[in-house]
């Protein structure tokens, strides 16, 4: 555990090191590496000093990367973000969703806690009607108000509880939730292909019941990246989709029960995201375009991917739409102006095939989404095709 005078010297070297990074010896950038991996992945070294580890080293992460696990910490900061509370909820689900909408380096504004006073700053003494607040009650000069006599029993059982964002507890774990997610959103902005790369090993983990917290934060992470940073997260996307895909497979019935709801929410947020990933409810079919024309399709109720829609064009796809009826797809690759459409309808063996090669390539190479596999597993010819003049995409 670090002092506060150690924890002081800790901050100057890492300020120094990502404003003046040229300044600082290799040494100290390596004891000071050391030093922040400590306090974000080791749990006793306290709270506090576990929020001013999260906030340094997302900060010089570009500095002190070469010296970190970088993979470690990642780990440890997605299992912070589905930090649980003590009353068994998840204090992410409605906080974190306050704060979706604001900046990387925001912080949360926590609500003010007065005596005797509500949300809206009213009086909420047992005498006042509901919804309208009551005067302050005069009093004699010179005399003192206690304010745990006029505290409401609601407001003093909110700021001694155990689970309320007003309790000094649960106020310090609020923020170390929101810092976690600001820290892995900057260290997403500084290297996507590690975090990328990370987050995909973490859903193909086969545990049963291991990580259960890490693959959650890395659902929720996926989410948050697209939502702000849909750009960068755009060359990894089918490595991506093929994960969540694979972290709900059947054959874990534990697992994909545990993980059904935030897989969902990611695969949401893909789809608001990107106009080149739509999902059909109805037969639980996920189309996703892919940068080099492929468009792929996976059915979430066997967790398998069905189809390999090949235009033939290698213009990255603009645009992917599933039919009401869920039975043919169609894509449009915005370089060449060609729109596609596909009527799959593979064979009960075809399927059993790709579904085979698709697992046992996943175990092999870890991601589900190379050139080779789609090779292999056969690409389906577009039923039509369809030009779409130049004039009218410059008119849309």
């Amino acid at each position: 555990a670090l002092d506060a005078a150690e924890l002081n010297a800790l901050t100057i070297v890492c300020i120094i090191g990502n404003d003046y990074s040229s300044l600082l010896p290799l040494t100290a950038r390596s004891m000071a590496a050391s030093m922040l991996q400590t306090l974000v992945t080791v749990d006793r070294v306290g709270t506090r000093a576990r929020m001013v580890g999260i906030e340094l080293l997302s900060r010089g992460f570009a500095t002190f990367k070469p010296y970190l696990d970088c993979r470690l910490i990642i780990q440890n900061l997605l299992a912070v973000l589905m930090t649980i509370s003590e009353d068994g909820g998840t204090m992410t689900s409605s906080a974190l969703r306050a704060h979706a909408q604001a900046g990387e380096g925001s912080r949360p504004r926590l609500p003010k806690l007065g005596y005797g006073t509500d949300e809206d700053g009213g009086n909420t003494s047992g005498d006042s009607k509901a919804g309208t607040p009551s005067p302050p009650r005069p009093r004699a000069q010179g005399q003192r108000v206690s304010a745990h006599r006029h505290r409401s029993p609601r407001t003093r059982q909110s700021s001694v509880g155990d689970s309320s964002v007003g309790s000094h507890g649960s106020t310090v774990s609020f923020n170390l939730i929101v810092l976690a997610k600001s820290a892995l959103l900057r260290i997403a902005t500084t290297d996507m292909p590690l975090v990328s790369s990370t987050v995909i090993e973490i859903l193909h983990s086969n545990s049963e019941n291991g990580g259960i917290k890490e693959r959650r934060g890395a659902l929720q992470l996926i989410g948050l990246v697209a939502q702000k940073y849909p750009r960068q997260l755009h060359p990894h996307l089918e490595g991506i989709a093929a994960a969540i895909v694979q972290a709900i497979e059947p054959k874990r019935a534990t697992t994909r029960k545990l993980l059904i709801a935030a897989a969902g929410a990611a695969l949401q947020g893909l789809v608001r995201a990107y106009p080149w990933v739509s999902f059909h409810p109805e037969s639980q079919c996920l189309a996703v375009g892919c940068i080099d024309g492929r468009c792929t399709t996976y059915d979430l109720r066997t967790a398998t991917r069905t189809a390999v829609y090949d235009g033939g064009a290698g213009c990255p796809v603009a645009a992917v739409a599933i039919s009401p009826q869920g039975d043919r797809v169609a894509s449009f690759t915005l370089g060449n102006g060609m729109l596609s459409i596909w009527d799959p309808a593979p064979s009960a063996l075809a399927m059993f095939a790709r579904s085979l090669f698709w697992s046992a390539t996943s175990e092999l190479v870890g991601g589900g989404n190379s050139a080779a596999e789609s090779q292999s597993s056969g690409s389906v010819t577009p039923s039509k095709t369809m030009k779409i003049p130049a004039g009218y995409l410059e008119h849309v």
